[in-house]
């Protein structure tokens, strides 16, 4: 299912749906307290997240 352009503060994975913001920063809060920020944009750039903005 996919959202057009619901907000412009949405994020959307290459795969067509689409993650919130608050989403995103929960994942992204317990990636940081684990491993650090670094790996944490390792990550969403792997999963091929790109800003919609």
């Amino acid at each position: 299912m996919r959202a057009g352009c619901a907000t412009p503060h949405h994020l959307e994975p290459t795969g067509g749906f689409t993650v919130s913001d608050s989403q995103l920063v929960s994942v992204s809060a317990e990636i940081r307290a684990e491993s650090g920020v670094r790996l944490e944009a390792e990550i969403i750039e792997a999963l091929g997240i790109r800003m919609s903005r």
